[in-house]
């Protein structure tokens, strides 16, 4: 997982950014790998909080557009 810690407001689910080997999206609710087509986890149908995921969805779209 990335240095940067993961601030996830209270209530809410946020994707949150890994950088390593194969940069990808997880969920901060159970840490499934997501993309940013998701409006819900795939795993634990959480809505995600696209608003609050904004640092990590550019981060994550930079990694994948390099």
């Amino acid at each position: 997982m990335s240095d940067a810690a993961a601030i996830t407001p209270i209530g809410r689910v946020t994707a949150v950014f890994e950088p390593d080997t194969d940069p990808n999206l997880r969920c901060s609710h159970c840490d499934s790998v997501m993309t940013d087509d998701d409006a819900q986890c795939p795993t634990c149908d959480s809505p995600i909080d696209w608003g609050a995921s904004h640092a990590a969805l550019r981060d994550w779209t930079k990694s994948t557009t390099g």
